[in-house]
């Protein structure tokens, strides 16, 4: 089994395989990108690349934390097609090697529908239990969720 890196989002202790993590770091300093919306926070520079900033929190439906109104959040950066992205989360714990299978398809059934697709595995751990995701089906949904708000803009 592959090593989880353990993340905080809005609350939900959460976990990325490592196998899809470029590098980790524990701050960044947000600059705002203009007409952004929905997902996309910003960008980032990480050792002298852009990355675009992804707020992880907004992607999974949750309500953003207070740390989220802070520019200098911790992210896990992957990279996509030469791309990098850096997705914004409240923590990073640490790494967690499961010792034993994860649990089986039915504990993943109590989820919404929504949360079922995003979620590959949950793996009990000594705090409870950790949801694997699935970081290219949560990219994918925010991706979705962005050109629906073009599509249908809001207004205030």
């Amino acid at each position: 089994m592959t090593a989880l890196l353990i993340v905080e989002v809005a609350g939900e202790r959460l976990g990325v395989s490592v196998d899809e993590v470029h590098h980790a770091v524990s701050r960044t300093s947000l600059q705002p990108l203009p007409g952004a919306h929905g997902a996309v926070a910003g960008f980032v520079s990480l050792r002298g690349r852009v990355a675009t900033a992804v707020d992880f929190a907004v992607c999974l439906d949750l309500r953003p934390s207070a740390a989220a109104e802070r520019g200098d959040r911790p992210a896990v950066v992957i990279q996509r097609r030469g791309e990098l992205f850096a997705l914004l989360v409240d923590g990073i714990e640490d790494l967690f090697e499961p010792e034993r299978d994860p649990l089986d398809g039915e504990a993943v059934e109590g989820f919404t529908p929504r949360w079922r697709h995003l979620v590959r595995a949950l793996h009990p751990d000594g705090r409870g239990l950790v949801a694997e995701l699935d970081v290219e089906r949560v990219l994918a949904a925010a991706r979705r969720r962005a050109r629906e708000n073009e599509a249908c803009p809001t207004t205030a």
